[in-house]
């Protein structure tokens, strides 16, 4: 059984009430929102993954993932958005590369990943999207274009099509 809101706040400390969610006895997703919209306060890195786990809202993960100041639950927000539109704009506008990163991982929209590799600055989220891209065009282009050596050769490593590969050398 979930602990109360009255209980939550009868807690003396952030370190008693991180405490209490760690060991899951705050259950309850909508005083788990609750939580997360107090703002301004730290949310315990061991407490993250019990918070985002039991809330079941969609529309309170997206804007946890969206709005929060706590990186590390926005991250762990996304790994639970299902909404690919969503997913997208956080991958092409949040400022956080892990929370980008996480968003990037669950996408299944490969024309928003092209552009993503074609748009992002940091090398490292461009790896993770082209790890995803099938189309060999794509590829290609990337590999002729990008700056960064080790995207160039994740692109490819991606590539089956003999001639193209032949063509790049």
């Amino acid at each position: 059984m979930s602990m109360t809101e009255k209980e939550w706040k009868s807690l003396r400390s952030d370190t008693e009430r991180w405490k209490a969610i760690k060991e899951g006895k705050v259950t309850d997703s909508e005083l788990l929102i609750k939580i997360v919209k107090i703002g301004g306060i730290y949310v315990c890195g061991d407490a993250v993954g019990k918070i985002v786990e039991n809330i079941t809202d969609e529309a309170a993960l997206i804007e946890i993932a969206m709005t929060h100041e706590y990186p590390n639950l926005c991250e762990a927000a996304v790994e639970k958005i299902t909404n690919e539109t969503v997913l997208i704009k956080i991958a092409m506008t949040n400022a956080e590369s892990k929370v980008r990163r996480a968003a990037i991982e669950k996408m299944t929209d490969e024309t928003a990943l092209i552009k993503i590799v074609k748009t992002e600055k940091d090398p490292f989220i461009r790896y993770i999207a082209i790890k995803k891209i099938k189309d060999e065009a794509a590829l290609t282009e990337i590999v002729m274009t990008d700056k960064d050596p080790f995207v160039r050769s994740s692109a490819i490593e991606k590539m089956t099509d003999e001639a193209a590969l032949i063509r790049i050398v």
